[in-house]
């Protein structure tokens, strides 16, 4: 994992360093072929992903609901990717964070808001849509030329009476290339006229028509000599580049209030830590899914996580840190002569090429194994060379099995608190036990998870 350190905002604004994020794009797209890897004997986990999609669709409390199954996809990748990297302290807030989106994009507009509601809602989805980049079309982007933060009323008073201010045509052709959804100006207007946070005006906005798009300055690096388009904040704009043209002005507090209200529909969903999902790898298993995902007592017994130990990773540091190089509770130790200093994202960008490269003109760092192994009880002996060829390509016994994961059978013992079935740790899983001699249960002492004699508790 590369570790950032957080962007700093020396003048005062939003703004975001897009050359550091473009750069991070460009890098982590190289993992892309090992992200296909996640599979369980060369397929989809259909089963893991069965867990993900029941426990949203019993969030929202509807079952085939299509943005629980797409949100169940997701999540089901994100929480393999943190076991992947030992980061499985942030399933708690992996999780808070699916269920917050999939909850705000499966409730029922036309029930709960009115027409401008729904107006000011789409405007801040497609604003904050992943899809609508400051510096992709026109035609599919809520920006400086159609919408307004500052443009009136932000004077000495301060934000008691900013304004909103939208160029309706525009900005509902924006809506509807993105999102699909219709409004007509007229009904706007009609409904605006109503509200007394509502009124129509003008206001300059930037002119497309005799400035350049998009709307960006040149940020060059100082180290590198490189330059990037980087998007103008509101505050940048120059008075030339603006033309003043109709509007409709929205009181910010008001606009604020609609999406908080908005945003407050899926508050419903607080018990969600609670659920108990019928798991579809057992047919009479009932468990925890947030239980099972965040108790760090549990950590790595979530049968889901089989598509990790069949990926690329599996045989690097990886989830069950087979490198033994490490962990989360043990810092790694670089080996004598490495330079850490090439892991920056400015040294990996400079190596970094769409071509293959030749071995011998990469530093040693990108070629040799730059961490010392530990060598404790329960460690095997590394290779200490990359083997010429992979294994996992010419075993002729096929894909690799399917990792087993134990749940107890006996026994006084009253459960995790997290009220979820007691899944028998895996011989090197969590990262305390590394290393320690700890062995997996012998067949016969735990019930598989595919067992089903076991009755969960």
């Amino acid at each position: 994992m590369i570790n950032f350190d957080p962007l700093q905002n020396d003048d005062g604004d939003d703004g975001i360093d897009y050359s550091e994020w473009k750069a991070y794009l460009e890098l982590s797209s190289a993992c892309c072929v090992d992200f296909d890897t996640f599979l369980v004997n060369g397929c989809l986990d259909e089963k893991a992903i069965k867990d993900c999609t029941t426990f949203l669709e019993m969030v929202v409390g509807r079952r085939r609901d299509r943005s629980a199954n797409m949100w169940g996809q997701l999540l089901c990748y994100m929480l393999n990717l943190n076991f992947c990297f030992q980061c499985a302290d942030d399933n708690a807030d992996t999780i808070e964070w699916v269920v917050q989106q999939c909850t705000g994009s499966a409730l029922d507009r036309c029930n709960s808001l009115g027409l401008l509601e729904q107006f000011v809602v789409a405007v801040d989805e497609v604003r904050h849509d992943a899809g609508c980049n400051p510096l992709g079309m026109e035609a599919k982007t809520i920006f400086w030329h159609n919408l307004r933060e500052r443009a009136v009323n932000n004077g000495p008073m301060g934000d008691a009476n900013a304004v909103i201010s939208m160029r309706l045509e525009s900005v509902i052709n924006v809506i509807r290339q993105v999102k699909g959804q219709t409004f007509h100006r007229a009904e706007i207007l009609n409904a605006a006229r109503r509200e007394t946070w509502a009124q129509t005006g003008r206001a300059p906005f930037y002119d497309t028509q005799t400035q350049p798009w998009p709307i960006t300055k040149t940020h060059v690096d100082l180290e590198t000599q490189a330059q990037t388009k980087v998007p103008l904040t509101e505050a940048e704009l120059m008075a030339e580049s603006l033309k003043q043209q109709q509007c409709l002005h929205i009181r910010k507090v008001e606009y604020d209030r609609i999406l908080a209200d908005f945003k407050a529909q899926g508050q419903q969903t607080l018990g969600f830590k609670t659920i108990q999902i019928k798991s579809a790898f057992r047919e009479d298993l009932q468990y925890s899914f947030y239980g099972v995902l965040t108790d760090p007592a549990m950590h790595g017994s979530w049968p889901g996580y089989g598509m990790v130990e069949q990926s690329n990773y599996s045989h690097f540091g990886g989830a069950r840190n087979f490198m033994a190089c490490g962990s989360t509770k043990c810092d790694v130790k670089w080996v004598d002569g490495m330079n850490p200093e090439m892991y920056t994202l400015g040294s990996l960008q400079h190596y970094f090429s769409y071509d293959a490269p030749q071995i011998e003109t990469l530093p040693r760092e990108y070629v040799q194994i730059p961490w010392e192994m530990r060598n404790a009880d329960g460690d095997e002996e590394p290779e200490p060379d990359f083997p010429d060829e992979d294994p996992m390509d010419t075993d002729e016994a096929g894909a690799l099995p399917m990792c087993t994961f134990d749940q107890q059978s006996g026994g006084s013992n009253p459960g995790s608190e997290s009220g979820g079935p007691e899944f028998e740790p895996q011989e090197g899983d969590g990262a305390g036990t590394r290393g320690t001699g700890s062995q997996s249960p012998e067949k016969g002492d735990g019930e598989g998870f595919d067992d089903d004699k076991g009755k969960v508790r």
